[in-house]
């Protein structure tokens, strides 16, 4: 198995969401919502919505009775609901949590670092973050679980009103309306400003609160998520890479990356709004869902990237699974030595040229199809790999838990390179810094991820 010996030299060279409000939490990550998250279900006079939370690629509501429904990224059991009622939804990266009307938590999805497994006692919120979780609970203590490597699961001591936990970071408006964050702070995300503020939103690497005076303010990095328009807002939900709002007339106003148009809300009024990966969903006065982003680019237009409907309602998964084409096999062995190895030799390189290329000194104006050029970055990089991932791993609800996580981290990584080459056009030399520093870490995740299946 190749080891990236590349990267290890150039590592240093290089820099490294929640619906808040009144209705609940949503978790910020990252763009994974090829699977149908923003197809929301047709609602009929008697199935009204009284929440939503827009995850990275999966959708949950709270139905007006009470129950939970879910639809989109299926793969860990994310969207698949226990039974029974909830008072409030969290859909996360991977996996989602919510608040029983008893004010027990609890959650369904991907546990790989302890997110999914809540505490016993009651609360009386939850925010699903990336990997990590928090509530609040009932005496207006915080608590967290999940992975805590940036301390992100580590809330100070005293009471809060709220909290939302973000990709890295973590934060909460106490009981007097200042707020507090921890975890990671390399962009500023956790430097909170003074002030009192009604709501807090985590993003990915900044933060957004409104203020009791209804004014939005944001601090932390971003492409342009990070820059709400003046006017007054009722809530704000940041998502991976955009942030929504709605505001105090009932309007829905988003700011932000607008692939896919995930930043194009529609018109009309909404009472909350919920921003995930590549979608955004909100809830109407009437109780009735619309959603924008992802999904519709992809339900009309042919050219659209191909999209996993086998976790979407159960009408299109039917119809999506019988024009399924048929694929032989290839071994574990030949996946790993062939597909696997060639990929990761690959994208080593191609990451190599490009943080040398970076660390040379940037061009300017900015030579873009130069930096292709250095980076490689047209390579066929997926083609094989994929393949070789259907047909050997078989990524469904029967593959190994290290066969899915494999699947997931290529998954991540190869949408964050596709969206690097996309954005080239619109970096500067800082965010083409953080930007490269991410996918540095999403590599050598994928690369461990590697060694953990093939070296089983």
């Amino acid at each position: 198995m190749l080891i990236a010996i590349f990267l290890a030299a150039v590592l240093l060279a290089c820099g490294s969401g929640d619906l808040v409000g009144d209705v609940g939490d949503e978790s910020r990550d990252r763009s994974r919502s090829e699977s149908g998250a923003s197809a929301e279900p047709e609602a009929t006079a008697e199935d009204r919505f009284a929440s939503v939370s827009a995850g990275a690629g999966h959708t949950c509501v709270v139905r007006t009775d009470g129950f939970v429904e879910c639809w989109g990224n299926d793969e860990f059991g994310q969207a698949t609901p226990p039974a029974g009622g909830f008072a409030s939804v969290s859909a996360g990266g991977w996996y989602t949590c919510g608040v029983r009307a008893d004010g027990f938590v609890e959650c369904w999805g991907d546990d790989e670092y302890g997110q999914a497994t809540p505490p016993a006692g009651e609360f009386a919120s939850v925010s699903a973050g990336d990997y990590h979780t928090c509530g609040v609970r009932t005496d207006g203590f915080v608590e967290c679980w999940g992975n805590d490597g940036d301390g992100q699961a580590t809330p100070p001591a005293g009471k809060f009103v709220s909290v939302s936990a973000g990709a890295d970071h973590t934060c909460g408006v106490r009981t007097d309306g200042s707020v507090e964050c921890w975890g990671d702070d390399q962009f500023g995300q956790v430097t909170q400003p003074v002030g009192e503020f009604a709501a807090v939103s985590a993003g990915d690497w900044y933060t957004c609160g409104v203020k009791i005076d209804g004014s939005v303010e944001c601090w932390g990095d971003g492409d342009g998520e990070a820059m709400p328009p003046a006017g007054g807002f009722a809530s704000v939900s940041t998502g991976s890479s955009h942030t929504c709002g709605v505001r105090t007339d009932g309007s829905v106003e988003c700011w932000g990356d607008d692939y896919s148009g995930k930043a194009t809300p529609l018109a009309g009024e909404f009472v909350s709004v919920s921003a995930g990966g590549d979608h955004t969903c909100g809830v109407r006065p009437d109780g009735y869902l619309e959603c924008w982003g992802y999904e519709e680019k992809a339900a009309s237009s042919e050219s659209a990237p191909t999209v996993d409907n086998s976790s979407q309602t159960p009408e299109v998964a039917e119809q999506t699974n019988d024009t399924q084409p048929e694929t032989s096999a290839v071994s574990k062995q030949e996946f790993c030595l062939v597909h696997l190895d060639l990929y990761l030799e690959n994208v080593d390189k191609s990451l190599f040229r490009l943080v040398s290329y970076v660390n040379a000194g940037l061009d300017d104006p900015w030579n873009v199809s130069e930096m292709r050029k250095q980076a490689g970055i047209d390579i066929p990089i997926s083609d094989s790999l994929l393949r070789g991932a259907s047909d050997g791993l078989g990524f469904g609800a029967v593959a190994p838990e290290d066969a899915k996580k494999l699947g997931r981290s290529i998954d991540e990584f190869n949408e964050k390179l596709m969206e690097f080459d996309a954005d080239l056009e619109e970096l500067n030399e800082r965010k083409v810094t953080r930007r490269l520093q991410d996918l540095i870490d999403d590599f050598l995740d994928v690369q461990g991820k590697a060694e953990d299946y093939c070296g089983s």
